[in-house]
């Protein structure tokens, strides 16, 4: 027991500070909260300058005595303090800690019944660091701790109480360690007095990263000094010794001294060749000076992660010639004319999908041309963009956060979502969307402003929205927001040669719009006219009218970039792994709620402001696009390439930022490798994403391309698709290029429809032929389970066209073309049959 001389505090707690008068204050405040009052509070400045002195003064608290060290450091700060104390128990609190309101109270009355011997009692205490993580530490040393300490079991920190007697019988704190004072402090009182301790956590211990402990030059220099300042104690507990040697072995490898590091690891397997073993282990999987490289090492693996996945999910394309995405029979078999002189001259189709095309999309092809099949080009584009796209992503991310393994779940979520693999897959300008929006949102969050303005010049070049959609958003950048509401503050510094990039792009986009359409295209097509057609309806072609409202338009494409997204609804998945992944829905959802109520509550430091702006864009073009709908693309163009972005990140971020900073690091680590493993699980449903496989008309293609190069063949549309793109060979009309976009087209494309299923489901061979001598019609193809039943009542085609097809068939059961003699075909294939159509003028032809 103590005994307490009369006019003498209980107990003095002794609060060491050097220039941070707020944490200061705080720190004063908690200690003078305190439920129990026999007590004094020292503060003591180690600064010269006296900056603690205002914060005492303003307590005004009889309690308080300021001391002035200025000797340099927190050891003889707390000296000083020593030496000052009137309280038979020491509390020690750095300046940047807090007391609970009940800690003296809980920790005297613990006090009241501890052993004479007993001169260090510690509680448990809470450590909180920069992201607002807490983790809790509770003591468990009781006794004769001696050997403990030796080993490095360093308790609680200086925290507790502390009899002020065992601290002036041992010199108090050794002024010349640079740290670990504390530790040195327990090994000293341990010779000759006991520990004991109490569970409560009564104690905050705030990290904000300017620790002396956390500085490993001054560890390493402590270590070395208690080594030989304890060597024959060492020596009787050469285990002991074995720990710090190779722990001083560990600090110099973490600050890149290799050279002391060797000799220290080398000094620890001598007295025990089998610590070699815990030596690699450590150095494999601790992974020395990782937090300088990690960003890198993330960084490559997200390219590595990503090219692998899209080697997986694209190599069908390069197997078979016949599995493409389908909109390569829409933007990419015309461009077979640059090499082959002479393919589809005065077609219609060829004309119209040229149009579609940009500039930059234009020189790219025709240059590529020049060496290799344009096919092949789009074949490989997705090799070289899905990973650039996983890369500017990872780095997005990674500056928004500055954590790297938040960026790099989150472009693994990325790599297994199939919108994102659909999308590059075409080799059309749409596959162009994703890279540019990336690579623009990370040269402009890393301030290369230069590179930034070359992405959208780029974008206004292969595929305009993007600069649309980037414009926009360095515009809105400019606003901040106040009490009146949205406040234009104008452009930063340096970034002139963005808005060079932006007018640049602009021209480029006025030479391709206020250039003019050819005649046989004509203009796009109005508001008006679109809202009058149902062609543009869901049951049409194209579903762009009604617009839908914009929230539901949010929803849909968030929903469309999370990788659950009718996860395990994809064919060729096996039954049992779709039952896994449909149960990883409701692992994902109670997943993202724990971890984003933790995020919010703790409030992560990272700004959301890069995602709010690109959202508050995308709504804002939604909107103007679907006033001026068409002339600046379909609305949905808007929204459907920042918001499923927008939902993957708002999603994965918080996850794998509480992933990230999660205390205990044996917990970390298992979350850590749990989620990638969780996130590549999903990795089969980009398997062949926007692939169609168009092999089984292979033979029918095979044929069609040994037709003379200007033969003209009417198919069915959807038949038709895949003809020039496999034949080299043109079309009547098919269902990929029957897009309602251009008023002088349309209207030409529209009567041809009509007319060719009047034709092809003609009873009167006269119509047949009056179709074919007015149309330049070559060679028809006829399959005959077009002519079935079952067939008509189906989807014959899209509206208006498929209602016209069944009131024109009502009534009839056999056509003139379902009962073609297999002898009149010049090639048949099951229930296919290509026939030559200028037969039908001849007398006694077909």
């Amino acid at each position: 027991m103590i005994n307490k001389e009369r006019g003498s505090p209980m107990v003095s707690v002794i609060v060491p500070t050097f220039r941070r008068p707020s944490l200061l204050a705080q720190a004063v405040a908690s200690v003078l909260a305190q439920d129990f009052l026999d007590f004094e509070l020292i503060v003591v400045d180690d600064d010269p300058a006296m900056s603690a002195k205002p914060i005492v003064d303003a307590f005004a608290d009889g309690r308080m005595t300021y001391l002035i060290s200025g000797r340099g450091g927190a050891a003889a700060a707390r000296n000083d303090g020593i030496r000052a104390a009137r309280g038979g128990w020491v509390a020690f609190l750095d300046d940047d800690d807090l007391m609970h309101r009940d800690f003296l109270s809980r920790m005297l009355q613990a006090a009241s019944f501890l052993h004479e011997r007993v001169a260090v009692l510690h509680c448990g205490i809470a450590y909180v660091n920069a992201r607002g993580s807490v983790r809790y530490t509770h003591p468990r040393h009781r006794g004769d701790v001696h050997a403990s300490m030796l080993r490095g079991d360093k308790s609680s920190g200086i925290t507790g109480l502390i009899r002020r007697d065992a601290l002036m019988a041992c010199s108090g704190f050794d002024e010349r360690l640079p740290s670990a004072q504390d530790w040195d402090l327990w090994i000293r009182i341990s010779r000759a007095y006991y520990f004991d301790y109490i569970d409560d956590v009564l104690v905050t211990v705030r990290d904000h990263g300017v620790r002396i402990s956390s500085d490993p030059m001054k560890a390493i220099r402590s270590r070395e000094i208690i080594l030989e300042k304890y060597a024959d104690e060492f020596n009787e507990a050469p285990q002991a010794r074995v720990i710090h040697v190779k722990r001083l072995g560990k600090l110099n490898a973490e600050v890149g001294q290799w050279r002391e590091s060797w000799a220290w690891f080398s000094k620890a397997a001598a007295q025990d060749p089998l610590e070699w073993f815990k030596i690699v282990a450590w150095l494999l999987l601790a992974r020395p000076g990782w937090e300088k490289w990690r960003g890198y090492f993330y960084g490559a693996l997200t390219v590595l992660f990503s090219a692998v996945v899209a080697v997986y999910a694209q190599i069908s394309a390069v197997r078979s010639m016949y599995m493409v995405n389908d909109d390569a029979c829409q933007h990419i078999w015309w461009m077979r004319m640059w090499r082959t002189p002479g393919l589809f001259q005065d077609d219609l189709l060829a004309q119209y999908a040229h149009s579609l095309q940009n500039l930059g999309i234009l020189a790219f092809y025709k240059a590529a041309s020049f060496f290799v099949d344009p096919l092949t080009v789009a074949r490989y584009l997705p090799f070289i963009l899905f990973p650039l796209s996983s890369w500017a992503l990872y780095r997005c991310v990674l500056a928004w956060t500055r954590e790297p393994y938040a960026a790099f779940l989150t472009a693994t979520a990325f790599m297994v979502t199939p919108i994102y693999m659909q999308h590059m897959a075409g080799g059309h300008a749409h596959v162009f969307g994703y890279p540019l929006l990336l690579l623009f949102l990370c040269a402009f969050t890393l301030e290369k402003y230069r590179s930034a303005a070359g992405v959208m010049i780029l974008a206004a070049l292969f595929f305009p929205v993007i600069f649309v959609l980037s414009g926009g958003y360095w515009l809105y950048s400019f606003c901040r927001r106040d009490k009146g509401g949205l406040v234009w503050q104008g452009p930063v510094l340096g970034e002139r040669m963005l808005a060079a990039g932006f007018f640049i792009g602009a021209a480029i986009l006025a030479v391709k719009f206020l250039g003019g359409a050819a005649p046989l295209i004509g203009a796009v097509l109005s508001s008006d006219a679109i809202s009058r057609m149902p062609e543009v309806t869901s049951l049409g072609r194209w579903e762009v009218w009604p617009v839908m409202p914009v929230w539901q338009a949010l929803v849909l494409f968030m929903e469309k970039g999370f990788f659950v997204f009718k996860a395990g609804y994809k064919t060729g998945l096996s039954p049992a792994w779709k039952v896994f992944l449909l149960q990883g829905h409701v692992l994902w959802a109670g997943l993202m709620v724990v971890m984003g109520m933790w995020w919010w509550r703790k409030r992560s430091a990272f700004s959301l402001r890069p995602m709010g702006i690109l959202l508050a864009v995308s709504v804002l073009l939604y909107v103007l696009a679907s006033t001026v709908l068409l002339k600046l693309y379909a609305p949905d163009r808007y929204v459907a390439y920042p918001v499923t972005l927008i939902g993957l990140m708002f999603i994965m971020i918080p996850v794998a930022v509480v992933i990230a900073a999660w205390p205990q690091a044996w917990v970390r680590r298992m979350m850590k490798v749990a989620a990638v493993g969780l996130m590549l699980a999903w990795a089969p449903l980009v398997k062949d994403a926007g692939l169609k496989d168009y092999s089984d008309n292979k033979k029918l293609y095979t044929f069609l391309e040994t037709l003379p190069a200007n033969a003209l063949i009417a198919a069915y549309p959807d038949t038709a698709d895949a003809i020039p793109l496999f034949s080299r060979r043109r079309v009547f009309i098919n269902e990929e290029l029957s897009v309602p976009l251009y008023d002088h087209y349309w209207e030409t494309v529209r009567v041809r429809t009509f007319d060719f299923f009047a034709a092809y489901y003609a009873v009167d061979r006269k119509v047949l032929t009056s179709f074919v001598r007015r149309n330049n019609i070559t060679h028809l193809v006829i399959e005959r389970r077009r002519f079935r039943q079952d067939f008509l009542d189906g989807r014959v085609y899209f509206e208006p066209f498929g209602s016209w097809v069944r009131s024109y068939v009502k009534g009839r059961s056999v056509f003139y073309l379902q009962s073609m003699p297999v002898q009149d075909c010049l090639w048949a294939d099951k229930d296919v049959c290509v026939v030559d159509a200028t037969a039908f003028d001849r007398k006694g032809g077909v």
